[in-house]
């Protein structure tokens, strides 16, 4: 399957950008016959009465050959090359569509709280874990609808560090044998290689490669599956500048399918840098509303307490 796909690969890049000799050879092949009355008997090809050689017949035959396999040929790089078209057309419209309805439900919340609440209670209406796990089952709808992978074989984690402690905010079907201090501890997890700025982000479509390079543990899920599946991990923390305001993390793990597979290119930009970034953004704006709650809240605890 890996070879067919970068076959078809390299004939689409091939006929997009050497189109011209499409069309020189469907000029040629369209001309062929009326260029044999003018030029036939002096290239050889027809005898003294007209009749063609049997060279004459079988280069004949042979350029109505060439043309069928070649028009073939460009047909299925067209055909792949729309279908990359419709696909991306159906990433961005279910990602639009995931990112919409999740601004539309926090703008409905916020617009509540306008309307029924006082100013001085703001913060006890924040509830960005529960946006965030909100989120969290859009990002999974997302890449079930996208990927045809069934979301119970869909894993996504996020965490974040709170006062120098790592914690989970939220899990999705995520089963390891590590807790997560060994998960962000041991330098062979993609989670390690990601907080200790190793690496802005970990992709592997096949899990079984990040196993080899040592950068991926396979979990509980994981080893009943034989380790198949795709690992995508990367930064979310919040920053200002160079300063990190809140340090965090997301996983998505898949059990039994992969994503895609590891020369496909063009999926793994779609994933790289349209799904996730868009995504990425949103987990992020939740993460700073967590970190000005737990801040206010301790600086009205510190109030009180005087």
């Amino acid at each position: 399957m890996k070879n067919s796909v970068s076959k078809s690969r390299r004939l689409y890049d091939f006929f997009t950008k050497k189109w011209y000799l499409s069309a020189i050879l469907f000029t040629f092949s369209s001309n062929w016959f009326i260029l044999l009355q003018f030029f036939g008997k002096k290239w050889g090809i027809l005898n003294d009465s007209g009749e063609l050689e049997i060279h004459g017949i079988i280069i004949s035959i042979a350029l109505v050959l060439l043309t069928f396999i070649f028009t073939i040929i460009k047909t299925l790089a067209d055909v792949k090359n729309e279908e990359g078209k419709l696909r991306g057309q159906l990433i961005l419209k279910q990602l639009l569509q995931e990112i919409n309805i999740s601004k539309s439900m926090k703008l409905d919340k916020f617009i509540n709280y306008a309307a029924n609440t006082k100013v001085g209670e703001f913060f006890d209406v924040l509830t960005p874990e529960q946006q965030i796990k909100e989120l969290t089952n859009s990002l999974l709808t997302t890449i079930s609808s996208l990927f045809g992978i069934e979301k119970n074989n869909i894993g996504i984690s996020i965490i974040h560090n709170h006062e120098n402690k790592w914690e989970w905010i939220h899990t999705w079907n995520i089963n390891n044998d590590l807790n997560i201090d060994q998960l962000t501890s041991n330098s062979h997890t993609s989670l390690y290689q990601v907080i200790s700025g190793i690496a802005p982000f970990i992709f592997w479509a096949d899990k079984k490669d990040g196993i080899k390079e040592q950068k991926y543990m396979s979990g509980e899920i994981d080893k009943t599956n034989n380790n198949a599946g795709s690992i995508y991990c990367t930064d979310i923390s919040v920053r200002k500048d160079e300063r990190i305001i809140l340090q965090a993390a997301i996983t998505l793990t898949t059990y039994n399918q992969v994503l895609c597979l590891p020369n496909d290119n063009k999926t793994i930009d779609y994933i790289l840098s349209v799904i996730m970034p868009a995504f990425k953004t949103r987990f992020q704006l939740e993460l700073c509303l967590l970190y000005i709650r737990n801040e206010y809240r301790k600086k009205q605890k510190n109030l009180d307490v005087f």
